[in-house]
């Protein structure tokens, strides 16, 4: 079966309680100039089917200019939309809380080109985290 690279709506974080959730439970793991945050989460609403709810942010203390912030957005964005498939599938009623946060200080192009390798490899470590989770439980 193809693959379908989409990031529907209902994939990203929305509500506070799960924002707040996932910032104070979450494990964190840094790759310059990116930041993750994940937890697996115990989902209440079981009629939508996804593995995961993101959230990206840019915050406007380190970028001031919105068009850049929404630039930066859309690079980790469309990174993460094609590398989504790399997830392990979480345990049953169970998804991925997952927050992407840029922590340069600026915006230049060279930062910006190595988004989808620093997004590749925070996966491989929410990936590698979450299994020797589940062996050890």
């Amino acid at each position: 079966m193809k693959q379908r690279f989409t990031l529907k709506k209902h994939q990203i974080i929305k509500n506070n309680k799960e924002v707040t959730q996932l910032f104070e439970n979450g494990k964190t793991f840094v790759q310059y100039p990116l930041k993750s945050v994940s937890l697996l989460y115990h989902s209440h609403d079981l009629t939508i089917s996804t593995k995961f709810k993101v959230v990206f942010i840019v915050p406007k203390k380190y970028i001031r200019k919105a068009t850049k912030r929404n630039k930066i957005k859309r690079k980790i964005k469309e990174a993460f939309r094609l590398l989504q498939h790399y997830l392990i599938d979480p345990p049953e009623k169970k998804i991925y809380l997952i927050g992407f946060i840029y922590t340069a200080k600026e915006s230049q192009d060279e930062l910006l080109d190595t988004i989808y390798d620093c997004t590749k490899y925070l996966i491989e470590q929410i990936n590698q985290e979450y299994t020797s989770h589940q062996s050890i439980s």
